[in-house]
């Protein structure tokens, strides 16, 4: 599902509110980053990173980092 999130620029102009009801609550965020934990328990957690523009509050960017 990450990856897909990041390929097809879904999240890409959409409005926090949005975000969370695609993905949820992050576990950890800030005025201009959700910052998601995705772990599969069986190897190292990839996460998850949504930028907000800081006076739009829209998606600018999505980063998997593994």
């Amino acid at each position: 599902m990450a990856p897909n999130l990041v390929d097809s620029k879904i999240l890409i102009g959409k409005s926090k509110a949005e975000v969370l009801d695609i993905i949820g609550k992050p576990k950890d965020s800030s005025n201009i980053n959700f910052h998601y934990l995705i772990d599969f328990g069986y190897m190292a957690p990839y996460h998850l990173d949504v930028n907000f523009h800081e006076n739009e509050n829209k998606v600018i960017a999505v980063i998997l980092i593994d």
